[in-house]
């Protein structure tokens, strides 16, 4: 490949960095604030090691209940039918990748052949190519099972991506199936005993979106090195335009993909957006939705070090290998600050409209002043009004204001003054 030369009680959690929520992974019902006081200038490999690994277990937790809902269905369908033999429904076979792979027309083979060379002798973005997702398929080549992504180029002409050619997505090439994206075009492999009807030679194109994602992403990289030599900060307040292509909801904080410039980039959830109890993840981030980002790092390491490439190596799966470079995004910078009117509620003693979002017999009551701000919420004596958990599935609101407010850990206490629509139970009878 080209680039192997080119790596308390008063609030419900504190500011946390935005790559760093590996420990929040085993409650899914603790939420993530996130800096609202900007983003990191710098990001290391470790953090990024900490993103892939919350991208992983996020996926895991959706196929595992994927895979417990197909139980079901299987389990159901086999009592439906006593005469299914589930043993033999479950044998597979895998097909020969010379033999079924689809070659490339005679046509078109100078064509993919002046790609290949035009990169080889300037690794640049313009000599990538565009190539749509169609099929997945594990193959059998090579003496062993192979995990291909079959693609078409804008001219038509097949190439199969390698799991270990899939980059940073190679976990799940399925999700490539329908995208549009930039990939290399590597190699092209002779079919043996293999002639078209005008005796030609007949080849498989192999291809890489590990080879594109290095070269798109060091491109920028290069930009980001040269404007810090500057001492500029251009780069990193530009406004970039990306498009959602997929949404992890859970475990928290949760992680969402955008295309950009051909490539695939991951953010989780507290870069995406302020959060809140009352504006899910899953119905703020919507597949197809065009965002406005800042790209404030990129960090170079190598596919190796990642814990997840390692975990998937021990697993069996064929994996990247050499030179990545992982790109740091948000969204914060365009999105209206809470914190302003949070300060401006405490500055001029207002009086304004929270929501329960918490309730606990230790912790007592938890509200959403504001995107971001989940602060312990007291409740007087004298209001005659009892919030049970069901408050905090509703988020009834509570007025009131706000007696203190720790701004660096996001945390405060929100006095109470009347419950206007009364509390979930009490709206029951």
């Amino acid at each position: 490949m080209a680039d192997e030369n080119a790596q308390n009680n008063d609030g419900l959690q504190s500011p946390v960095d935005p790559l760093a929520a590996m420990d929040l992974l085993n409650n899914d019902n603790v939420q993530v604030t996130q800096q609202t006081s900007g983003t990191n200038d710098t990001a290391n490999a470790d953090e990024i090691n900490e993103l892939q690994n919350l991208q992983e277990q996020a996926e895991e937790k959706q196929e595992e209940e994927a895979q417990t809902s197909a139980k079901s269905n299987t389990a159901s369908s086999n009592t439906q039918d006593p005469l299914a033999a589930p043993d033999e429904a479950n044998k597979r076979t895998y097909p020969d990748f010379l033999e079924n792979a689809e070659r490339v027309p005679y046509s078109l083979q100078e064509e993919l052949t002046e790609w290949r060379r035009n990169l080889k002798a300037r690794l640049a973005p313009e000599n990538l190519v565009n190539a749509t997702g169609m099929e997945n398929t594990v193959f059998e080549y090579a003496g062993h099972h192979t995990n291909m992504l079959k693609m078409e180029l804008n001219n038509g002409a097949p190439i199969y991506i390698p799991q270990n050619q899939a980059g940073n997505n190679f976990r799940h090439m399925e999700a490539y199936i329908g995208r549009t994206l930039k990939i290399s075009v590597d190699e092209f492999i002779p079919v043996p005993n293999a002639i078209d009807d005008e005796g030609h030679q007949e080849y498989i194109a192999l291809g890489s979106i590990r080879q594109a994602e290095f070269t798109i992403a060091g491109t920028l990289y290069s930009q980001l090195e040269q404007e810090r030599k500057n001492g500029s900060t251009d780069f990193v307040n530009q406004k970039r335009v990306g498009r959602i292509v997929r949404v992890l909801d859970r475990p928290t904080p949760g992680m969402l993909f955008f295309e950009y410039e051909g490539m695939t980039i991951a953010m989780l959830a507290n870069q995406f957006y302020y959060m809140s109890y009352r504006r899910p993840f899953n119905e703020v981030a919507q597949v197809g939705d065009q965002i406005e980002f800042q790209i404030t790092d990129i960090v170079r390491t190598k596919f190796e070090d990642s814990p997840s490439v390692k975990r998937a190596k021990e697993a069996g799966l064929d994996t990247p290998s050499g030179l990545r470079y992982m790109i740091v995004a948000t969204c914060l910078p365009f999105r209206e600050n809470p914190d302003e009117r949070i300060r401006r509620y405490e500055e001029q003693h207002t009086t304004f409209l929270a929501h329960i979002v918490s309730v606990e017999p230790v912790k007592g009551i938890l509200v959403e002043a504001g995107q971001g701000w989940w602060i312990k919420g007291i409740k007087p004596t004298r209001l005659n009004f009892h919030p049970t958990a069901a408050d905090a599935v509703e988020h009834t609101p509570v007025s009131g204001y706000i007696e203190s407010l720790d701004y660096k850990r996001h945390r405060g206490r929100f006095i109470i003054t009347n419950f206007p629509n009364g509390t979930a139970n009490h709206k029951k009878r």
